[in-house]
């Protein structure tokens, strides 16, 4: 294989100038109010069991500070940190400007 060619910008992002540039943690907890109450299901990609057992699920509210450590509270965090990333990807469009995330 020879060497590799330099990177070229996306066709569509030929008319970019600049970067916008985000700085910090995507995630800040420390700023949300206390309690924090969500759906504990409200990020979950399919509930499955019981009748009894789906319904207890889906209304089952906790304060996201609060809730233990597994698979419902990681989805829950998860959604929020793609909902921020979209949002910068599509301010970063919108300003014709490649996005930077932090590390």
């Amino acid at each position: 294989v020879g060497p590799a060619s330099e990177p070229q910008p996306e066709p569509t992002e030929l008319e970019y100038s600049g970067f916008l540039h985000l700085d910090g943690a995507l995630l800040d907890m420390s700023s949300w109010p206390r309690p924090y109450m969500r759906s504990e299901a409200s990020a979950a990609i399919k509930v499955e069991g019981s009748r009894s057992f789906i319904d207890e699920t889906l209304a089952r509210k906790s304060d996201v500070h609060t809730m233990r450590d597994g698979p419902a509270r990681h989805l829950l965090l998860d959604s929020f940190q793609r909902r921020l990333i979209h949002d910068a990807l599509a301010l970063a469009r919108a300003m014709k400007r490649k996005l930077i995330l932090p590390p």
